[in-house]
């Protein structure tokens, strides 16, 4: 019975960090001079990038493209442009406030 009680207290406590936290939107600037085709967003860490946030869209440089993570979390972002370039960002917890953060990429960040 204690088993199944510290169970559930443990499911509870999952839970209820699971509500607690909160949603950011995340804004990636491209001023990288050339367009972005594909653009990757994964937690800091993981083993893979996951799907292409742009999907069939593009990003060209000096515009924006806002991606929804969970606030106060650290993220790996990859861009890759026109000619196959990559940018690639580990680790970065983007600045710009809590709730609404940015990460601009130029070509200093070619790989």
């Amino acid at each position: 019975m204690k088993k199944i009680i510290g169970i559930g207290i443990l499911v509870s406590m999952l839970f209820v960090t699971a509500v607690s936290a909160e949603a950011a939107t995340l804004r990636i600037i491209n001023n990288t001079g050339y367009t972005i085709y594909y653009l990757y967003v994964s937690p800091a860490g993981s083993s893979g990038w996951g799907e292409d946030m742009l999907g069939s869209n593009v990003l060209s440089s000096g515009n924006d493209f806002r991606v929804n993570v969970q606030d106060g979390a650290s993220y790996d972002v990859r861009l890759v442009d026109e000619d196959g370039d990559s940018y690639t960002r580990m680790n970065m917890r983007p600045s710009g406030g809590s709730g609404n953060w940015y990460l601009e990429f130029t070509m200093s960040h070619i790989d």
